[in-house]
């Protein structure tokens, strides 16, 4: 099969989490297509609200959203993903920091400042994100993940989608058959 694959979304008003099931299930039925496999396949969700995907083939999906997308993040291995828009203001850096890195994240942005700052949070945040969702320990646990200290088999792939969003894709790569 293939590696992990990302699929974007447009993102209506009136999106719903029903759509949301519906696009990581049409991204489902794609990756294994890619593969050169067609299966029914259905979405559930775990008792933490996480995608499932059934099916005969073992594969995962991730799905987040912001503003004007949805990107879903399909794969033969366990995965989370998290997407922000670069642009996003954000207020009191220092204050969400301090809150939700551990002190090596925040020290990452030490000597920073303005954008530079910003995007590197935004940068730490979505791989954060990314890992609450592969692990589904929710964001009350973020604090105590250092995304920069996790085990060699959780690996993060970090794209841009466009100009506009940073994508985070977290795996557990030990779960690869």
């Amino acid at each position: 099969m293939n590696n992990s694959k990302i699929y974007t979304f447009e993102k209506g008003s009136n999106h719903t989490r029903e759509l949301t099931d519906q696009y990581i299930q049409d991204s489902a039925k794609s990756y294994l297509e890619e593969c050169g496999m067609t299966d029914d396949i259905s979405v559930i969700h775990d008792s933490r609200g996480k995608p499932v995907i059934e099916s005969r083939a073992k594969i995962f999906a991730s799905a987040t959203h912001t503003d004007n997308i949805v990107v879903v993040a399909v794969s033969e291995n366990e995965i989370g993903i998290d997407c922000e828009e670069k642009s996003r203001d954000i207020k009191n850096i220092e204050r969400l920091a301090k809150g939700f890195f551990t002190p090596s994240e925040f020290l990452k942005l030490d000597g920073l400042c303005g954008d530079e700052r910003r995007l590197s949070f935004l940068k730490i945040w979505v791989k954060k994100e990314s890992y609450v969702k592969l692990t589904g320990i929710g964001l009350s646990g973020i604090k105590q993940v250092d995304v920069f200290s996790l085990p060699e088999n959780i690996v993060f792939t970090d794209t841009d989608i466009g100009d506009n969003y940073f994508v985070s894709v977290c795996e557990n790569i030990s779960m690869t058959h």
